[in-house]
């Protein structure tokens, strides 16, 4: 209905256009329509896992949900995202060979002013999950610094990938290992209830 009265108008206004232009104005008005889609859906969707005192934003096109810290006690500015693929089998060599080359690239392209640093990854291993994890740091010569921890998942019904960062380092494992826990309830297919579902090192600070 919408497209036929633009139409319409558009006829009485300047005759009737050649097939071609008509077909470009179709176009672009699917684009349009589109593009308002994308974003109500963007909006409307609701994260499988939230924590309280983070802002939420949904990214379709990489299908992350983003949160951004709102409050003191996970240190305003922090950020947490996480994406949920189907399984696949851990390689650990290859997520090693993964971060390396994305240091370099990351290093390649870092200001004068800024030095990254990047730990050994580590592996962690449960009978229900796999955990790789993979920290960096970021300082600057002002003194501002950022801690950034990257955790993959491998569950039976899913892979996770989440990024958890921060001024504070304390605050990017905190903060990470909250919304850790509620994805390793959705990962894990059965548990018992007198054992916990999430590693011991992996679970929030107390």
């Amino acid at each position: 209905m919408m497209g036929t009265g633009i139409c319409h108008v558009i006829k009485n206004k300047i005759g009737v256009l050649p097939s071609a232009i008509w077909a470009s104005l179709a176009f672009m008005l699917m684009l349009l329509w589109g593009a308002s889609s994308l974003a109500q859906d963007a909006q409307k969707q609701k994260p499988p896992i939230s924590v309280g005192g983070f802002d939420y934003r949904y990214l379709p096109q990489h299908r992350v949900h983003s949160f951004n810290c709102q409050r003191p006690a996970c240190v305003i500015g922090s950020e947490v995202s996480y994406i949920i693929f189907a399984p696949t089998t851990p390689n650990f060599e290859m997520f090693k060979r993964g971060k390396e080359i994305a240091f370099r690239q990351l290093q390649a392209r870092a200001a004068p002013d800024v030095t990254y640093k990047l730990s050994d990854p580590k592996r962690v291993s449960h009978k229900s999950m796999t955990v790789f994890v993979s920290e960096r740091e970021a300082r600057w010569s002002g003194g501002a610094v950022r801690y950034t921890k990257s955790t993959v998942a491998y569950f039976q019904k899913m892979t996770v990938s989440l990024i958890s960062s921060s001024s504070s380092k304390k605050a990017a494992n905190a903060n990470g290992s909250l919304f850790f826990v509620g994805l390793a309830a959705l990962g894990v297919a059965k548990k018992k209830s007198n054992e916990s579902t999430v590693p011991a090192d992996l679970e929030p600070a107390k």
